[in-house]
């Protein structure tokens, strides 16, 4: 067992044995758990494998804090107990909430992390469902204490009998946990991963869902068509948490998915290159249903220009800036996935009617003005069951996530340190300024996650040439997005010390 200290807040885990020809799981467990959860699937991996397993902070032995829970907060920690651990990459799996925050952590940082293993994350769940949830559970705590939603949840969570063994390490479990502090965490964790999170995923993705969660089965199967190369396995004889109802299944599932070979054949763009959806996205991208070209920058201060006219009036009103970039980064939606992430906090009638307003509004300041008013349709396509932008689409938010994904596919470094610069160094330091809703702070918070990765990734670069003043240059630049990072204030001192050595 190993304990770090990380902003402040101590962290356990068990570190796992030094790797040998096997394989480096990292394991992520679910809200109210800790890490004692795995402990049936532990003994079914190979024993080459090195198994990590985190109790995430204010679980288990992991202190908590007095703020209010976040994703970015949880997604450094896994980010530096990997680094303290030397993990270059790893596998990574996640139980519930450890499924959602290993979702947040392959999309902040790709390139580390191998194969990505769910059990149980929330994805796209109807805004009804996740409101009966919620007050379900206050209901219970109301009237029962922890206890009471404790065994409520043991009893909906497996499968195993009640009394069981399993089924009293479940209830004791979220027995345990503060219930203020367990309402804070389920407010976090319904907040579902976003489309942004989803499409910055590259790598394998395997969903694990039990036969008896039929809700979630429904719901997983929906995140196909965001990620390239997706897997859903049923596992029979499982309600929703697969990993203790059918441990050898889980562990066979995951022990073969991390070491299954998934190259494709040239020219084969994956299991998802003939969806209609896919290939009218790319037509529209290119430009060629003859749509207005919008240019709408986001990272350093709004400004739009439409066939290279810019527009002033009326962006700061009805949503228009939010409305607008949730469309440049999910080119199609539906009207409830808009809802949920602007509106979340009303009901879904009443944010349905709002919606329709705001994107008359949005038709509007979109328009083609002079000429080409009469030629085109506009660049705002409203049909039943998505909403879209017509035409081709530049924005200086794609161009840097694009730019992210070059550095992570690049394995020469001269080649890898230059796509890093050219990504980091005009990117200002307060990104989408003047932009406060909830889905966009998860979106700032993951380019944030990814530019000091990339950061970081420079000044190991720089210092491995014996540029220390370039390789300080790139600590400096990461430290303004993570100021409290106690692992990079070391860095930036060791790299002052040996320049100030240097010159002696």
């Amino acid at each position: 067992m190993r304990e770090f200290r990380i902003n402040g807040i101590h962290i356990r885990d068990t570190g796992g044995e030094a790797p040998g020809t096997g394989e480096t799981l990292v394991l992520l467990h679910g809200l109210g758990w800790d890490m004692g959860c795995w402990e049936t699937l532990l003994p079914l991996f190979p024993a080459s494998y090195r198994i990590v397993m985190i109790d995430l902070r204010g679980h288990g032995q992991s202190e908590g804090d007095n703020g209010r829970p976040s994703w970015h907060a949880f997604v450094w920690d896994v980010r530096r107990i990997a680094d303290r651990l030397g993990l270059e990459t790893f596998h990574l799996a996640g139980y519930g909430f450890g499924a959602n925050l290993a979702i947040k952590y392959s999309a902040a940082d790709p390139g580390q992390v191998r194969r990505l293993m769910l059990m149980a994350p929330v994805v796209l769940l109807p805004r009804e469902v996740i409101g009966e949830m919620v007050r379900t559970r206050k209901t219970l705590l109301e009237r029962q204490s922890i206890r009471g939603l404790a065994r409520y949840l043991a009893e909906q969570l497996t499968a195993q009998p009640a009394g069981g063994r399993t089924f009293r390490r479940v209830e004791q479990a979220f027995a345990a946990m503060d219930p203020d502090r367990y309402l804070e965490m389920l407010a976090l964790y319904l907040d579902a991963p976003t489309d942004y999170d989803y499409r910055s995923i590259r790598h394998p993705v395997l969903t694990l869902v039990g036969e008896f969660d039929e809700l979630n089965a429904a719901s997983y199967a929906l995140t196909l068509r965001f990620l390239r190369d997706s897997r859903v396995v049923v596992v029979p004889g499982a309600a929703n948490a697969v990993f203790l109802d059918q441990p050898e299944a889980a562990a066979k599932l995951m022990a073969d998915f991390m070491t299954a070979n998934f190259t494709a054949p040239a020219g084969d763009e994956g299991p998802f290159a003939a969806r209609p959806e896919r290939r009218e996205r790319r037509s529209h991208e290119s430009g060629s249903d003859g749509g207005a070209r919008i240019r709408a920058d986001f990272l350093g201060g709004f400004r739009i220009r439409i066939d290279g006219e810019e527009r002033h009036e009326g962006w700061n009103q009805r949503y228009a800036k939010s409305l607008l970039l949730f469309l440049v980064l999910n080119r199609a939606a539906t009207r409830e996935q808009i809802c949920d992430a602007l509106f979340p906090d009303k009901p879904l009638k009443r944010a349905l009617a709002n919606l329709k307003v705001y994107l008359n509004h949005l038709k509007k300041l979109l328009e083609p003005s002079g000429s080409a008013r009469q030629e085109a349709s506009g660049m705002l396509a409203v049909d039943k069951d998505h909403i879209r932008l017509i035409g081709p689409v530049e924005s200086d938010l794609l161009q840097l996530m694009q730019a992210v994904q070059a550095v992570q596919r690049e394995e020469e470094p001269g080649a890898k340190l230059k796509r890093c610069r050219d990504a980091v160094l005009n990117v200002p330091e307060t990104l989408l300024p003047g932009l406060f809703d909830d889905w966009i702070a998860d979106v700032r918070s993951g380019l944030e996650a990814q530019l000091i990765a990339l950061a970081a990734e420079a000044a190991r670069l720089e210092e491995a040439r014996g540029n220390l003043a370039g390789s300080l240059y790139f600590l400096q630049k990461a430290s303004l997005y993570q100021p409290e990072d106690e692992s990079l204030f070391e860095q930036t001192l060791r790299l002052a010390d040996h320049m100030l050595q240097a010159r002696r």
